[in-house]
């Protein structure tokens, strides 16, 4: 495992950055989309690599089951790849009439090879918990998770069992079903610029609603992996417009190997910071905690978090980022979770206790160009940003990111917190965006690290 790199929340002080539909038409979406593609098209060899598991959960582990789903995904991917090369040759040479026939038959066969891979568009997990992680009953809690591409009913059965055994919770699985590797990324370029949400957006839309809604459920924690982040993004922008900002903040979202272009996170609250101001101030955010876990060779990764919270400082991308450097591979349970948050307690220190590399430049970058660039060819200077108030939210990003120096992901992360049933500490002075306060106090990092060895119990209500 290489180092792991640490973006933190995104600031953007200036107000700046927007939704991508705001600034580019669905083609230009599209194109983009296409164009970022392309040039990682060297790492879509990596999504299945490395190879070797031995964990029964994992997609490639050596199970009937497994074997017939990795079947029907190289038979799909082979068609789907004559499909694209032989479009334009057919075309041109065939008769219209001939032509829509071979389409069809074409589609014919990717439907007919995809329907063993479709299930139930929910379900929940079936594994036993152990009595040792039924700390509480967590009755006041909904956990859902949201698959990616390539992702066959069987697959989406042991993620939910693994996350249940992960993190000490019953796990409501929404399915986004598969047709193959290539259409899943074509369908997710469309739903990315179109804002369609598919069958499985409408499911996860009623579920995250109604759980928000219940006075009973105090969190909601919703899992999303690939394809799945970007239609938990959708869902969101339009529980936004629906639903009391009291309501949303039960939410928390925590994405691997995400796809999603954007991630909008409403502001709750904005206090501007005075021309002199030196510390790091978040605004609040309506949901409160927002984090993102990626390899950095990663195709989906690193077309969709890595490019967009990087690359387009312009695009509002919230929430923390966690990137294992030099690691491959998209597989949820195998490349994500079994490196990250292993069920091994002697593999955890692996990636938890790893000290981070904040990405400082990236962080400051973000918040330069925000204050610099232009919105409706109109300078935001005169919309009475002044060069100091400029200045001080490029310092205040760059505190966050000092802030970040010497901490480990473990002190970063919130979602290890939940880990073999436990609850993360109460923080009643919480700043939102997957920002926690007792992070951010501003001790030395030894006296900082002992405070959270002698605070943090193994369970709190």
């Amino acid at each position: 495992m290489g180092k792991i790199s640490f973006l933190p929340a995104q600031l953007d002080g200036a107000l700046a950055t927007s939704a991508r539909e705001a600034r580019m038409s669905p083609l230009g979406m599209i194109a983009r989309d296409m164009m970022t593609m392309i040039q990682n098209a060297a790492y879509l060899p990596m999504v299945m690599m490395p190879w070797k598991s031995s964990s029964s959960f994992s997609e490639l582990h050596q199970s009937a089951m497994n074997i017939r789903d990795c079947t029907l995904h190289a038979s799909l991917l082979v068609l789907e790849i004559a499909m694209m090369c032989m479009a334009i040759p057919t075309f041109l040479m065939l008769p219209g009439v001939a032509f829509a026939a071979l389409a069809t038959i074409c589609c014919s066969l990717i439907w007919a090879l995809s329907l063993p891979l479709k299930g139930p568009q929910v379900v929940h997990s079936k594994i036993e918990i152990p009595a040792a992680l039924r700390i509480e009953d967590h009755k006041d809690e909904r956990w859902m998770f949201i698959n990616g591409c390539c992702t066959g009913n069987n697959w989406l059965q042991a993620s939910c069992d693994r996350l249940a055994m992960t993190f000490g919770r019953p796990i409501t699985g929404i399915h986004n079903r598969t047709h193959g590797h290539l259409a899943d990324m074509m369908e997710g370029i469309v739903q990315r610029a179109t804002g369609d949400l598919g069958a499985s957006g409408r499911v996860a839309y009623d579920y995250m609603k109604k759980f928000a809604l219940d006075p009973a459920v105090r969190k909601v924690v919703v899992i999303a992996h690939s394809q799945g982040a970007s239609i938990t993004s959708m869902v969101l922008d339009r529980l936004y417009a629906e639903l009391p900002s009291k309501m949303l903040g039960k939410i928390e979202i925590y994405t691997f190997g995400s796809s999603a272009s954007q991630f909008n996170n409403p502001l709750a609250g904005l206090d501007r910071p005075k021309e002199n101001l030196s510390t790091s101030a978040e605004p609040h955010r309506i949901i409160p905690h927002i984090e993102h876990y990626c390899n950095e060779q990663d195709m989906m990764s690193r077309c969709g978090v890595l490019y967009n919270s990087t690359n387009a400082p312009l695009t509002k991308y919230c929430g923390r980022v966690f990137m294992q450097g030099g690691v491959s591979g998209h597989l949820f349970v195998q490349h994500y979770l079994e490196t990250m948050f292993p069920l091994d307690q002697d593999k955890r220190s692996r990636f938890l206790d790893e000290e981070v590399i904040v990405e400082e430049g990236i962080a400051v970058r973000r918040e330069t160009v925000g204050s610099e660039d232009s919105i409706g060819r109109k300078k935001i200077s005169s919309n009475g940003i002044t060069n100091a108030l400029k200045i001080s939210f490029i310092s205040a990003a760059q505190v966050a990111a000092e802030n970040c120096k010497g901490h480990t992901v473990k002190e970063l992360s919130r979602l290890w917190k939940y880990m073999d049933g436990k609850r993360p500490m109460p923080d009643p002075n919480a700043a939102t965006n997957g920002v926690h306060s007792e992070t951010f106090t501003g001790v030395p990092m030894k006296a900082h690290r002992q405070q959270q060895h002698q605070s943090q119990p193994q369970s709190v209500i």
